[in-house]
Order: C-alpha cells, then sequence, then structure tokens
C-alpha cells in the first residue's frame, strides 16, 4: 500500500498532493485515486508494479510498520502513529525515523527498478 513513494513522484510531475484515502486499488496494485475519475497512466501502473515488488522485498515487521504508519487521513494519523508506537514499545520519534528509513530504501528500490526499464 505504500502510496508515498508514487506520491512524491507525482508531486514532482505535477505539484499535486494526494491524501492516502484518496486512493484505492486497482488490480491488485495500490495507485492514486484521480480527480474525475480518470484512470491512471501507464507511468503510474508501472511505477505501482515496481513498488508492489519493493514491498515484497521488505520484511513482514518493516511492510507492515511502513503500511500502518501512512494509513488513514489526517484527521486521524497523529492518533494511529502513537498507537503504532505504544503497540511496538516505541517513542513517535523512534517509529519516524523507522518509517523514513523504510520509506528510503523503498524509494531507491523504485528508482533501481524504473531505471532498470
Amino acid at each position: 500500500m505504500a502510496r508515498f513513494v508514487l506520491l512524491e513522484h507525482a508531486r514532482a510531475t505535477d505539484r499535486r498532493q494526494t491524501s492516502f484515502d484518496e486512493a484505492r486499488l486497482i488490480g491488485g496494485a495500490v495507485a492514486p485515486a484521480r480527480v474525475g475519475g480518470a484512470d491512471p497512466t501507464a507511468e503510474d501502473a508501472l511505477l505501482l508494479d515496481h513498488l508492489d515488488g519493493c514491498l515484497q522485498q521488505l520484511t513482514a515487521a518493516d511492510r507492515a510498520l511502513i503500511l500502518d504508519y501512512y494509513a488513514g487521513d489526517d484527521r486521524d494519523r497523529i492518533a494511529r502513529r502513537r498507537a503504532l508506537a505504544a503497540r511496538l514499545h516505541l517513542t513517535p520519534n523512534a517509529i519516524a525515523v523507522r518509517a523514513c528509513r523504510i520509506r528510503d530504501r523503498l524509494e531507491a528500490c523504485v528508482r533501481s527498478k524504473a531505471s532498470e526499464v
């Protein structure tokens, strides 16, 4: 589900930011919802395939952490992250650092796969 990698790509290309709750599943892959219901581009679909592959390469614990960390909307995201930290017996700052490191690895993986094509 880690749509944040795709969101960063979208932000770089069209300076539009999409929340995770605006995203939807398309054929097993995660894709952002489009304004007006338009379908994702072929480039988006390819990036989503890369992201799905990179997510599968993570350990189950890292994958669960990153998906939980970025789940929810703005209203409940802080509470969900606090609950995640409590569940893992970590501070909210430690969770943020771990999520950042996992996100960096995912970004590098997606960029690597994208450059291979």
